[in-house]
């Protein structure tokens, strides 16, 4: 069963665009469910992060999948009048073994802004668990995205991918750091939002010794724990307005919560400023008015500061970049050979189950056979379903290394058609 990939990234487009076509663990399963109403898609999983959304889907044809999942694109994730013709353009679809190794690239943390990230190996096996237990996919997504996985384990046990800064949230903070001369000691920070995010920015502010800290959260429990953790305080979001008049940093880690901090609300602080406060919007949707950054006493960084940030770190991981591509050219092998073999299974044991129907169908009309008692007629069948065994062995060794070759689909319809199988 052909596998395809249609996936946007940040690199394709803008990230306005981006956040609107996001898929929050809330709209999976309605997602998965319009996916599924294509007889074509047969397992699909929505991987959707704050810089991509990728399906993922094994389908019964090519073009007839592709165009289901790019009409969810086009037609379900675009909101705004306009947005589908620019999204459709962007979107990149990969066949087959290039689906399977652009997902292996992006569990590895290859294909990310922040090369050897660790948060995307995460999301990787989040969406494909959502996507197994609301029963969207089965065996063959299985089998993919757990070699996946274990690709994205070995990248970075086995090289210097993940070696030095490689999360969004210490990006943000050498950033901020770098704004702060170098020094971020006696800085005051809130972050706005307790999430995955949320944490992770707490805990490199707080590596950096910044350690008056405040969050900002709608669940104040979750905020609360966390604030617990890192000697925090913590505010409310109706709060928000006089807490960032407290501090110099804002870094805003909210997931599909539109906009929170606004042109007004920053100037509400008013003139009585003497130093730029630093806004770091790494929320998708973005949490803080673009418009901002046009304010006296505003510094404003988005995801594509972080982005463009990150990759002036890349050399130093160059290297290891390379030796990953080498793990998954390997992986790609093992995985495409495995997979192969596995398609070769079902026709193996019909030809089995075929072959025992018909010996117990003449067992049956036999009468020396008839005569026998239970015990010896069972003794009689497993002789004969060993000879069959034995008889299958070579042909079977044979289909499953033909599997393991080129184009086996017309060798497989061959056989089926030889042993009257369809």
């Amino acid at each position: 069963m052909p596998i395809v990939a249609v996936c946007v990234n940040e690199r394709d487009v803008a990230i306005n665009i981006l956040e609107k076509i996001s898929v929050p663990d809330s709209s999976v399963q309605s997602s998965l469910s319009v996916l599924s109403e294509s007889r074509h898609i047969q397992e699909a999983v929505i991987l959707s992060t704050c810089l991509r959304t990728e399906v993922y889907a094994f389908v019964s044809r090519f073009h007839e999948g592709i165009a289901a999942i790019q009409d969810f694109f086009c037609m379900n994730l675009a909101e705004e009048k306009g947005l589908s013709e620019q999204l459709c353009q962007s979107l990149q679809v990969y066949f087959e073994e290039a689906a399977v190794t652009h997902l292996f690239e992006v569990a590895s943390g290859v294909d990310s802004p922040v090369v050897g990230e660790g948060e995307i190996l995460r999301q990787v096996k989040h969406a494909w668990e959502m996507a197994h237990g609301l029963k969207a996919c089965g065996t063959n997504m299985a089998l993919l995205f757990r070699h996946a996985i274990m690709t994205g384990k070995k990248a970075r046990s086995d090289t210097a991918i993940a070696q030095g800064t490689t999360s969004l949230a210490h990006v943000a903070v050498e950033l901020i750091s770098q704004e702060h001369g170098g020094n971020l000691n006696g800085s005051k920070a809130l972050v706005v939002g307790a999430g995955e995010m949320g944490s992770k920015l707490v805990s490199a502010l707080a590596d950096r010794s910044v350690s008056n800290l405040t969050i900002a959260n709608r669940g104040m429990a979750r905020a609360n724990t966390l604030a617990k953790t890192y000697g925090a305080k913590v505010v409310d979001m109706a709060s928000l307005a006089s807490a960032i008049r407290e501090v110099d940093i804002v870094v805003t880690a909210l997931a599909n919560d539109g906009i929170v901090i606004t042109q007004n609300l920053i100037r509400e602080m008013g003139d009585s400023r003497k130093t730029p406060i630093v806004l770091v919007d790494a929320a998708v949707p973005r949490a803080i008015d673009p418009d901002v950054a046009d304010m006296a006493h505003v510094k404003l960084f988005n995801i594509d500061d972080l982005r463009l940030y990150a990759e002036k770190e890349m050399d130093s991981r160059r290297a290891a970049v390379y030796k990953v591509q080498e793990i998954i050219a390997a992986e790609l092998k093992r995985y495409l050979d495995n997979a192969k073999s596995r398609q070769a299974a079902p026709l193996i044991k019909s030809i089995r189950a075929q072959a025992v129907a018909i010996m117990e169908a003449e067992l049956e009309k036999n009468q020396v056979f008839a005569s026998l008692d239970a015990g010896e007629r069972e003794k009689l069948k497993r002789a004969f379903e060993s000879g069959i065994d034995k008889f299958l062995h070579e042909p079977t060794v044979s289909i499953k290394q033909a599997a393991a070759g080129g184009d086996s689909e017309m060798f497989f319809r061959t056989l089926r058609t030889l042993f009257g199988l369809e």
